[in-house]
């Protein structure tokens, strides 16, 4: 009797400990106000400068690594403001993407590893800011969606 309990006592602690360290954690926001009511831009997680149209938007981060990801969509016709982002060529985007967040939002073109040739004919252009980290962005006018992703803070 005494041998199942502890059986019984290793498996849960086993069970516990496997589900209690969770290191990554997603979020989806309405729209970018949302976003900044939440906390989510003053955490870090969301780059203050994504196009003030921004609606649907889906956030993850890993705690252990500061690695953020992120999918929006905007209006084309809106503009990034302010964040110091720069345009930057595809070319520094190969050598810059982000490891997979295994989200079913996010496009397998932008993960680490992936065909470079798959990421030139996306139709997207590139940008890049210092300011809180090293943020990327990659916005798909033509379809009104983009994403981010955060490599260091």
């Amino acid at each position: 009797m005494l041998g199942k309990l502890h059986v019984m006592l290793l498996l849960t602690a086993f069970v516990l400990s496997s589900t209690g360290c969770q290191e990554q954690f997603e979020s989806h926001y309405l729209t970018i106000e949302d976003a900044r009511q939440k906390g989510a831009i003053s955490r870090g997680w969301i780059p203050e400068a994504l196009p003030k149209s921004s609606s649907d938007i889906q956030e993850k981060h890993d705690v252990d690594t500061n690695e953020v990801w992120g999918a929006f969509a905007f209006n084309p016709d809106d503009v990034i403001e302010g964040g110091g982002f720069v345009q930057v060529p595809n070319g520094e985007i190969v050598r810059q993407r982000a490891r997979s967040p295994h989200a079913n939002w996010w496009p397998p073109f932008l993960n680490a590893g992936a065909d470079s040739d798959a990421l030139s004919k996306a139709d997207l252009s590139y940008y890049r800011s210092d300011a809180r980290g090293v943020f990327f962005m990659a916005l798909r006018k033509s379809q009104g969606r983009g994403y981010f992703w955060c490599i260091q803070k």
